[in-house]
């Protein structure tokens, strides 16, 4: 294991549990500001209600 990698485990270690499960909050709303800017710019003539139930279609879709 190199250095760095052998770091990230530590810092993996001493993280506590709950500011991990905030971490995975933060990524899964990042992912989404992200998906909606790609329905966007995928559809720019689209409303905002359109990009939500586009958007709302996209979290619900099963695999």
């Amino acid at each position: 294991m190199d250095t760095l990698a052998a770091d990230d485990l530590e810092t993996s270690r001493r993280t506590p549990p709950e500011e991990k499960l905030a971490q995975v909050f933060d990524m899964a709303e990042a992912g989404i500001r992200l998906k909606r800017a790609a329905l966007r710019q995928a559809s720019p003539d689209s409303t905002e209600q359109d990009v939500d139930a586009a958007l709302e279609r996209w979290l619900m879709a099963d695999g």
